[in-house]
């Protein structure tokens, strides 16, 4: 069986051109030739080669014949017209010129024109393309490199039509047939069809399949990870982009806390403070019915530090804790730190003073070089309050709205004798209350008010929670030091359990809760089975009991004991070390961040940290509550 040469030798008509007489070649290196070979070139090489046809379609073949300067016989070309090619039909002969048999002399100094559609490529680099399927002619098999005579050291390249060889890549429509030759492939586009014709047609279906699952398999999950909040109060990447392009804009002037809280307040700017009350839960709500004067004032929000009231060991701000940023954008209030407004700890800002509304003598701003005064409400907006006498969030609107003067005037003469004896009336711009904690949300059922809830209970349906209260969420430090203490309380953070909050302490001598006994226990345990129950009940869900967590400030070790033999699973930070790792703030964070991820929860009635925790899992978790004691 013949080979054909790698080197054509010169002829008058042909389009291989020497590297001494081609345009290029010194800018063109020489490229070591490795070419590939079909069957159906080998076929065509085996038969005799036929007369020269009379008449041509292509006259530049014609003349290749006509005026050959040897009489060598030559193979005759086989070209199709371009119209009815198919991908059989591609070959090296349509590559460049006719291949002229080895040992063919060749005429020097002879170049064809190129065409802007042809550009010099090693010969030898392509095979011929036939259809792929039953037939296995059509598939590339490498061969080794050509030989021909030529001159020692001479290079050859070959002009290759580039718009033919485009072409010849091109997958026939029936390349796809199965083995009885009836079925009809689908015909791939763009880079799929270069890489189909290395697939046969059954795997070519099957890619195409497992492709497109894995794709929306992709698509999915990244949908779910960048817009979905995870139970655990992680927003998703989507989330925080929009909270941070679109959330309300600094309210200050300077972007940096000054010596003077007033050289930082914007002209023509309203502005709200506040100053917390009690212990953490306390605090937090009276952080939320803050930033809902706010709402309703359309005024910024300028939020003070949690104050250590316990043995929490010194006073921190929010943002230690609590995410703002989201908190702010969906309250839709713009809100700021103290710490944000004015330097605090240093000695040397400047002394300044703010009236308040309130009763208190306290100096809440003292880290800030700051002294407040307090005047009392105007007495047709009192109302009494559980314990105490406040106002309503309609009677701060009035009282921030109308002229207080005659009211103060009046407080003058009683409590200082004298206006210049008095201190300043309370700020306009920034309007100021000791405490809002007991502020009460009136809701009127039938043309009397409802009272329902307890000022302690926090009602859900109630402005203060679903405007402004469960958009405050924990900031992601807390969560991960929460899905490390849930790692090692039930082995994995994902695992959904049921939580028990258990007060004790102060509450058994002020009377609210008995004191630890058995009783107290069976109590809890029923409302545990209640819950258990109301989530069994839900679609898809397991029909074993979910483990059960309690937090409790009991110190009562036997209590404790009767608790975990129950099989429940004790928030027990003392062997965590939570105060000793993180600080004296941390045991309440944890309890009430792990509190908030359960499924079902049961608290202590009349506790505000039970009535919170109650509300996060109504809100975050979707799961039942309930209030026992």
């Amino acid at each position: 069986m013949s080979r054909r040469a790698s080197v054509v030798p010169h002829n008058v008509n042909d389009e291989d051109v020497s590297v001494a007489n081609s345009p290029k070649a010194h800018a063109t290196p020489a490229i070591p030739q490795t070419p590939l070979i079909s069957q159906l070139d080998r076929d065509q090489l085996d038969h005799p080669l036929p007369p020269p046809p009379a008449e041509s379609r292509d006259s530049h073949h014609n003349r290749a014949y006509s005026a050959s300067a040897t009489k060598a016989a030559h193979k005759p070309v086989r070209r199709a017209s371009r119209a009815g090619r198919s991908s059989s039909d591609w070959s090296r002969d349509s590559v460049g010129g006719a291949a002229s048999a080895p040992g063919a002399p060749a005429v020097p100094g002879h170049a064809h024109k190129a065409t802007s559609s042809r550009s010099f490529l090693p010969t030898g680099l392509f095979s011929s393309f036939t259809r792929s399927g039953r037939d296995a002619k059509g598939r590339y098999e490498p061969v080794g490199p050509m030989r021909a005579g030529k001159p020692a050291g001479e290079k050859s390249y070959v002009e290759l039509d580039l718009d033919e060889y485009a072409e010849g890549l091109r997958l026939t429509v029936d390349g796809d047939d199965d083995e009885g030759g009836h079925g009809k492939g689908r015909q791939s586009s763009g880079v799929g069809a270069f890489f189909d014709q290395f697939y046969p047609p059954q795997v070519r279906r099957n890619r195409r399949l497992y492709e497109r699952v894995a794709f929306v398999g992709v698509a999915l999950t990244l949908f779910i990870l960048l817009v979905t909040r995870t139970g655990s109060g992680k927003s998703g990447l989507v989330e925080r982009a929009k909270v941070k392009g679109l959330g309300p804009k600094n309210p200050l002037k300077s972007n940096i806390p000054l010596h003077s809280f007033r050289a930082n307040l914007k002209e023509g700017a309203g502005y709200v403070t506040s100053f917390p009350y009690g212990g953490l839960t306390n605090q937090l709500i009276e952080l939320f019915k803050l930033v809902h004067v706010a709402q309703r004032l359309d005024r910024a929000a300028i939020l003070t530090e949690l104050k250590a009231t316990h043995s929490e060991g010194g006073d921190v701000p929010l943002s230690d804790f609590f995410d703002l940023a989201p908190f702010a954008y969906y309250a839709n209030v713009s809100m700021v730190q103290w710490h944000d407004v004015k330097i605090p700890d240093v000695t040397g800002t400047q002394s300044e003073s703010l009236s308040c509304w309130g009763w208190g003598d306290e100096r809440p701003l003292e880290r800030y070089n700051v002294k407040t005064h307090f005047w009392p409400f105007p007495g047709q907006l009192q109302i009494p309050s559980s314990i105490e006498t406040s106002i309503t969030f309609p009677g701060i609107e009035v009282l921030a709205s109308q002229d207080n003067s005659p009211w103060l005037r009046d407080t003058v003469e009683k409590k200082y004798g004298s206006l210049d004896k008095a201190p300043a009336f309370p700020d306009q711009q920034l309007l100021c209350f000791e405490n809002l904690f007991y502020v009460q949300n009136v809701k009127f059922v039938k043309g009397t008010p409802d009272t329902t809830y307890a000022i302690e209970e926090l009602r859900p349906d109630g402005p203060v929670w679903d405007k402004v209260g469960k958009f405050l969420r924990f900031n992601d430090h807390v969560n991960h030091v929460v899905d490390e203490f849930l790692g090692a309380l039930l082995g994995s953070r994902r695992r959904k359990y049921v939580a028990v909050h258990l007060r004790q302490g102060d509450f058994v001598a002020l009377g609210r809760a008995a004191r630890a006994s058995q009783e107290v226990a069976e109590l809890y345990a029923e409302g545990v089975r209640k819950v258990q129950e109301q989530l069994k009940k839900r679609r898809g869900a397991s029909k074993k009991d979910l483990p059960v967590l309690f937090a409790t400030d009991s110190d009562d070790p036997v209590f404790i004991n009767r608790l975990t033999r129950m099989g429940w699973i004790y928030l027990d930070h003392r062997e965590f070390a939570s105060a000793s790792r993180y600080g004296g703030w941390w045991p309440g964070i944890l309890d009430s961040a792990v509190l908030s991820r359960a499924q079902g929860f049961v608290g202590t009635k009349m506790s505000t940290f039970s009535y919170v925790a109650a509300r996060r899992v109504e809100s975050w978790q979707g799961g039942p509550t309930l209030i026992v004691g």
